[in-house]
């Protein structure tokens, strides 16, 4: 609105001093009409430098995540990384299974992001600062300039599950390559069996009465601290 009676200021303004044939009504008018008129401009400035009219409002939003890589049990958050410190890396991740495009944080300074290991559920926690007119009457006025709902701030938590790998796309890459080798399977699946072996022949020697199914357990215990010290190794390796 306050656009308009700019323009109506101005013409009238106009009409003062060019049609009024009355000079004394014609600077009068003419005069006060300017001053309207930079009394309207500065409005506008100090509505866009100074955000006069409007507040902050904080929205939060939590969403469920699921992996970033669709391969299961390959559990990761991936970020790319941007710039040299690392404060506006782009994080990837997907909030569907079936999700085939995932989705990213964006490299902007006004957001924050960090990642937080847990055993509850993996969550993305967003708050979101936005700045937003005080009432209608500001939103009538200063409205049309398009700069309501304004995000100014927002801080990204990622809770992942301490099984998560949390991985540059470069290492991910590097990750990836080195779990298709045909010789790094090889050698995996051959000192897999001999660390298995180990813990089985450990564990019937403080219990020699195992059952079956006591031993299954001790060979499913053993295979996953297998795989997951394994996995800490190579992640070593290339970070």
């Amino acid at each position: 609105m306050i656009i308009f009676t700019l323009i109506i200021f101005v013409l009238l303004a106009f009409i003062s001093f060019v049609y009024l044939q009355n000079k004394t009504l014609s600077n009068i008018l003419g005069g006060i009409f300017l001053v309207l008129i930079i009394a309207n401009i500065s409005l506008m400035m100090l509505n866009d430098h100074n955000h006069l009219g409007m507040k902050e409002v904080v929205e939060n939003r939590t969403v469920d995540i699921v992996s970033a890589s669709p391969k299961k049990g390959m559990n990761m958050l991936l970020y790319k990384q941007v710039g040299t410190k690392g404060k506006e890396n782009v994080y990837i991740y997907r909030t569907d299974t079936n999700q085939k495009k995932p989705k990213h944080t964006v490299a902007e300074s006004y957001v924050d992001n960090k990642v937080v290991k847990t055993t509850d559920a993996n969550q993305l926690v967003q708050k979101s600062t936005y700045r937003v007119y005080k009432n209608d009457f500001m939103r009538f006025m200063f409205g049309i300039s398009g700069n309501d709902h304004t995000l100014i701030a927002r801080k990204n938590i990622f809770y992942v599950n301490k099984d998560w790998l949390v991985l540059s796309t470069n290492q991910a890459k590097v990750l990836q390559k080195k779990m298709k080798s045909k010789t790094y399977q090889a050698q995996l699946k051959a000192d897999g069996k001999v660390y298995v072996q180990k813990a089985v022949m450990a564990a019937m020697m403080q219990n020699p009465q195992m059952t079956d199914v006591q031993k299954d357990r001790v060979v499913k215990d053993a295979t996953k601290q297998f795989q997951m010290m394994k996995m800490e190794e190579l992640i070593k390796s290339i970070k």
